[in-house]
């Protein structure tokens, strides 16, 4: 067999190898670039085909709703059954929790629940929007509001006299019981005597009383109790508080 003779001198050949060599060295450069351009092409539209686009509208409900922390509505209530709150105040038959969700113009209507769930698993709830929670809550702030202020003023305003007192201070004193009997508050006014200091006389004392149920008519307001005490020098208390408030 007769092998072919080769025609390359050594420094030709040489130079064929380092020529294929080179080739090589760039296609597999070529090669990791393009595969790498690849696979970040690739990322980039798998994490734009897995990010949802932001709802405004979904976020603005969301917003409103955390205004309501107290309110166990849609499937935070713990019952199995529920039934509605109609308008008139009579109740929908049982129906499951799910059945009633289902049921509900989403994002528009929530069930809110309104009562415990009893020992069969069932709530009594409402249906309810946006606006009536809205409703609610503001018409909860104005119940405690209005609590508070006939709280306050069922707290009688405290007004110490001694039986003793001068007529500057009495008169004084009788400006701000006024004022208070004015603005519809209940007043007690606590008469005693002070130690160490000088003890009034019978005649005193009794105008004193006399001089507090003038002011008292002036204010037009009358004792709501019978008084407590009337003795001279002894702890008394009268409680008024102007007609029509009693």
């Amino acid at each position: 067999m007769r092998h072919s003779q080769c025609l390359l001198s050594p420094a030709q050949a040489l130079l064929q190898v380092l020529s294929q060599t080179q080739r090589v060295t760039i296609n597999g450069q070529l090669s990791y670039y393009a595969a790498c351009v690849v696979k970040q092409r690739t990322t980039v539209q798998i994490r734009h085909a897995f990010t949802m686009p932001k709802d405004s509208n979904h976020n603005e409900k969301k917003s409103t709703l955390d205004q309501f922390p107290d309110v166990t509505r849609d499937y935070a209530i713990m019952a199995r059954y529920v039934r509605i709150r109609q308008p008139d105040g009579g109740l929908s038959p049982p129906k499951s929790l799910h059945s009633t969700i289902s049921r509900l113009r989403r994002g528009a209507e929530y069930l809110v629940q309104i009562s415990k769930v009893d020992e069969d698993g069932m709530a009594i709830c409402r249906i309810m929007t946006i606006a009536d929670l809205l409703k609610q809550k503001k018409d909860k702030e104005r119940a405690q509001q209005e609590q508070k202020k006939s709280l306050k003023q069922s707290v009688p305003k405290q007004i110490e006299l001694n039986w003793a007192i001068g007529p500057n201070d009495l008169e004084h004193k009788m400006i701000q019981m006024k004022r208070f009997i004015k603005d519809g508050k209940k007043v007690e006014v606590v008469l005693a005597s002070k130690k160490r200091q000088r003890q009034a006389t019978p005649e005193e004392g009794q105008e004193v009383l006399r001089k507090v149920r003038e002011k008292l008519v002036e204010a037009d307001g009358i004792e709501i109790k019978g008084m407590q005490g009337g003795e001279v020098g002894k702890h008394t208390v009268l409680t008024m508080r102007k007609k029509g408030f009693v």
